[in-house]
């Protein structure tokens, strides 16, 4: 199954803490929404690594937690340990979560965002309780 080989090259590739990094990532939408509730200025960095469209975040961190799931699936002893002696679950995911928490979220007028945010979390969430 290709499916499979490309997990595979995933995982011995070393790509499971850089999987982990890209669910910190911020959209510019984001970036406002902190500074809406929080009043400060985001750093000039954060807004260049912003990604430009929420939507496309929003997609791209679904798909990074649907490839975890299935990491996880296939070396659930070397995630776990991974996850836990390099700290990846704990630093990235809790700043993923914290935003959901804390401020409104952008575009979630937009069914489809929504959606897509509400299954991530829980996603996120299920995948924080297997590891």
């Amino acid at each position: 199954n290709g499916d499979r080989e490309v997990l595979e090259r995933l995982w011995s590739g070393g790509h499971f803490g850089w999987l982990c990094q890209r669910l910190s990532s911020k959209s510019r939408a984001q970036l406002s929404s902190i500074r809406a509730a929080t009043g400060v200025e985001p750093a000039k960095a954060a807004v260049t690594r912003a990604w430009e469209k929420h939507a496309d975040l929003t997609a791209s961190q679904g798909m990074i937690l649907r490839l975890l799931w299935k990491l996880y699936d296939m070396f659930p002893g070397e995630l776990s340990t991974q996850a836990v002696n390099k700290e990846y679950l704990v630093k990235n995911w809790s700043e993923y979560l914290t935003f959901f928490a804390h401020y409104a979220w952008p575009l979630r007028e937009t069914r489809e965002i929504e959606n897509n945010t509400e299954a991530s979390i829980v996603l996120a969430l299920q995948i924080f309780a297997r590891v």
